[in-house]
Formats: C-alpha cells, sequence, structure tokens
C-alpha cells in the first residue's frame, strides 16, 4: 500500500512501519459547464467543455503509532513537509497491490479526520489529470527513493 506524488513519498505500508491501511474514494471527474441565457427562451443553452476538467481524488491513510507523543509528533513534521505542495505524477497502490496513476496532480489538502489513541486517520485531495498507465520508475529501499528510469511500476527491495 502505498501513495507517492511526484518523488514525494505520503504513505508506504511496506517501509514507513505505521501505515495499517489506505482507502481511497472513486476518482469524481469533474467539467466546466456553462449556462448562456437566450432572450425570449424559456431554458438556457447549456454546454460542457472539454478544457478545463480535472479528477478530484480522496485518499484516506490509516496510521498507527507506538505513542501518543510520536502520533503527534508525526502529524506536526508531515504537515510541515508537505505544506511547500506536492504536484507531479500521483501514484496509488491499495490494498489489492494495483497501482494506479494520475498525471498532473497537485496535493489540494490534507486534514485529520480521527485520532483516537495512537491511531489517526489522516485525509488527503488532489487535483488530478487524466488517469494514466506510464510512471517513473521508483525503487524504494528504506524509505529512500532511487529514481531511474521513465516506464516501470515499482520494485520494492527488501535489505
Amino acid at each position: 500500500m502505498r501513495l507517492v506524488i511526484a518523488d514525494k513519498i505520503i504513505a508506504d505500508a511496506a517501509s514507513d512501519g505505521l501505515t495499517r491501511w489506505i482507502r481511497a474514494e472513486k476518482p469524481e471527474l469533474r467539467l466546466r459547464a456553462n449556462s448562456l441565457e437566450i432572450v425570449g427562451a424559456k431554458y438556457a443553452r447549456n454546454s460542457s467543455r472539454a478544457w478545463g476538467q480535472y479528477f478530484s481524488f480522496v485518499v484516506t491513510v490509516g496510521r498507527q503509532f507506538p505513542s501518543y507523543a510520536e502520533a503527534e509528533d508525526f502529524w506536526l513534521s508531515h504537515t510541515a513537509s508537505l505544506s511547500s505542495g506536492a504536484e507531479g505524477v500521483l501514484k496509488y497502490e491499495g490494498i489489492l497491490g494495483k497501482l494506479y496513476g494520475f498525471e498532473n496532480a497537485a496535493l489540494e489538502g490534507v486534514k485529520p479526520i480521527s485520532e483516537i489513541g495512537v491511531s489517526t486517520e489522516i485525509e488527503y485531495s488532489f487535483r488530478c489529470g487524466r488517469p494514466t498507465e506510464d510512471f517513473d520508475s521508483l525503487i524504494v529501499v528504506n524509505g529512500s527513493v532511487l529514481k531511474i528510469g521513465e516506464f516501470f511500476p515499482y520494485i520494492k527491495a527488501n535489505s
């Protein structure tokens, strides 16, 4: 289970030791629609444009920490690291191991959903371009990302 945008790892169950689950809503396609009022007509003329469309994608990540202090420290450092923004190809791997991607994605928001004891749920919302199957090659070794190519899925290396 992974959530990566460009070269920023947001969640990776294989390497961070904290991520317990990842849940994503179905991407919602947003189109620009215009209404043109016609003099003397009962209804306006409505049209949808192909330009300016985007996908809205929301992912919730559940994490569990060894202590309350570590949960609080994680939230502050995690949001600080994302505060400069994140944009690029969004890669999402869910519980079933299928890898999905979106071109031209941008992180739109990060908010805590639930904090119960040492468990937290954090919601990440993205504004994305079209779905894609062309990914940069990422090798994750001990939480570090090594980028080596243009068209490969994830390769996980164990030490």
